[in-house]
Parts: C-alpha cells; sequence; structure tokens
C-alpha cells in the first residue's frame, strides 16, 4: 500500500518530466514554436509551486494527531471496574438523608440511599433487598459490599442488630452498617464497644457510618 506522500512525489515528478518535454519542444524544435518557450516555462513554475505547496499543506494535514473521544473514568460509566473500599464508604459518609416527609422509616432511607448510591456509582451495580443464607441485606453493590440500614438512637436498639451485623459480616466480602440517628444519643462510645465485640468475632470487613 502506497502513502499519500509518495502518490504525490510521483504527481510532481511526472509533472516535471512533461514541462521539461514540452519545453525542450518548444524551445529546441521547429522555429514556428520557439515564441512559447518562455510561456511554457514560465506556466510550469507555477505548476510546481502550485503541486509543491499542496505537498506541503497535505503532510502537515497527516501530521496533525487524530480527536479522539476520551472516556471519563467515574463511577457512573466506568462499568469496567467494581468500585473500591474507600470509593463505597466516601459515597455513604456524604449520604445526607430527607427526613421531612410523611412516614419516614428505613424503607424510605433505603429508597433515598439507592438513588444517592445510583447517581454515585451506577444504578446498575446496586441490589436492594437481597436474600441470602443469613437473611435479606438491604443494599448490596456489585455483589461485593453489602449495605444494611438502621434507624436507631439509643444502646438497646443497637444491640438487637448486633447478632445480624455479625451474620453478614461473616457472609459478604464487606459490610457496612449504616446507621442514622436521628435524634443525635447514640454515643461513639457504644459504636465503638459493638466494634470492638465484632472484631473479637474476627471480623474486620466491616465500617459504621453515622447519619446525625
Amino acid at each position: 500500500m502506497t502513502s499519500k506522500n509518495d502518490d504525490l512525489g510521483d504527481t510532481i515528478a511526472g509533472v516535471l518530466i512533461l514541462i521539461i518535454a514540452i519545453y525542450a519542444i518548444v524551445r529546441f524544435g521547429p522555429p514556428a514554436f520557439s515564441f512559447l518557450a518562455s510561456k511554457v516555462l514560465l506556466m510550469g513554475k507555477i505548476i510546481v509551486i502550485l503541486v509543491i505547496l499542496g505537498w506541503i499543506g497535505n503532510a502537515i494535514s497527516n501530521s496533525e494527531p487524530e480527536e479522539t473521544t476520551e472516556k471519563a473514568v467515574n463511577y457512573e460509566s466506568d462499568e469496567s471496574r467494581p468500585p473500591s473500599y474507600e470509593e463505597v464508604k466516601n459515597s455513604l459518609k456524604i449520604f445526607k438523608p430527607i427526613t421531612k416527609v410523611r412516614h419516614y422509616d428505613e424503607s424510605v432511607l433505603e429508597a433515598q440511599l439507592f438513588q444517592h448510591l445510583a447517581a454515585k456509582l451506577g444504578k446498575k451495580r446496586i441490589e436492594t433487598q437481597v436474600t441470602v443464607e443469613v437473611g435479606r441485606v438491604d443494599l448490596l453493590i456489585d455483589s461485593i459490599f453489602a449495605v444494611e440500614l438502621k434507624i436507631c438512637s439509643s444502646r438497646r436498639q443497637f444491640e438487637q442488630y448486633m447478632y445480624q451485623f455479625s451474620k453478614y459480616a461473616e457472609y459478604f466480602p464487606w459490610l457496612f452498617i449504616v446507621v442514622h440517628d436521628m435524634h443525635h444519643r447514640l454515643r461513639d462510645s457504644v459504636l465503638d464497644e459493638f466494634e470492638e465485640f465484632l472484631l473479637r468475632q474476627g471480623q474486620a470487613n466491616f465500617d459504621f457510618i453515622v447519619i446525625r
């Protein structure tokens, strides 16, 4: 396969040969053609200049890089890889539920968080109310990150869920426990205590996200 530059070079060579041949005929041929010699030479120079200019323009256009459409890498559009632990955690930490609704409960919290994560990570990555052998988790991201939601503001409420949390942490690769402390009564010391409890069970693949 020949390149455009090679074709253009052949064209210039052909034009030069043709001009030289015509010039030779009119210059050294019969006297009747001698008056055309200067005109042929001038025309030949013009043609050569035009061809060279076209050659230069073609070379410049070929040297310009081709436009490429760069794909934005983000959680929403990049489906080639699952989000990392930190990406999921950061998305959960910035979530702010809307509580001024008629009946605010965990189902409403789940629906709001689903919309939030769908915008951040991509809707196709997220499953809701996933039933597994040890129970039914609220959200599951890429079959890797389980998200369990609770609305509670007391130690007693929290104690009721510890067995469930322990089973989920044992079953899933990663578990995020998202707690909405609506009344700001859940002390950090309570969370630390239950975190130590899970660690004693040999489960370190979890994280508490407290929303206040």
